[in-house]
């Protein structure tokens, strides 16, 4: 089980819950080399803040896919949904994580 959305990804490259639990930290130093570019821990932060949304919505997909009287019912809502996430994934211009 994991902690139930959503999640939010802060600027300083961390993930956390709904009541600022932290979830995540995509920043990180072992010491071998420069710490990790920030633009990099951010895009990171950004696609685990948005794992339970994807979730959500692949789950919708195969079940209307799984189900015959639903399978033609799996249509532009569900697409536009997981669209939707994708975006906030990849951190898209007007896209909200």
């Amino acid at each position: 089980m994991y902690t139930p959305g959503p999640w939010i990804a802060f600027d300083d490259g961390f993930v956390r819950g709904i009541i600022l639990e932290p979830i995540a930290s995509t920043r990180f130093n072992d010491n071998s080399g420069p710490p990790q570019d920030l633009k990099i821990a951010n895009a990171n932060a950004r696609l685990i803040a948005t794992a339970p949304e994807l979730l959500d919505a692949l789950q919708a997909i195969v079940a209307a896919w799984d189900s015959p009287k639903e399978r033609a019912a799996l249509s532009y809502v569900h697409l536009e949904a997981a669209k939707d996430v994708i975006a906030k994934a990849i951190g898209a211009a007007g896209a909200t994580v």
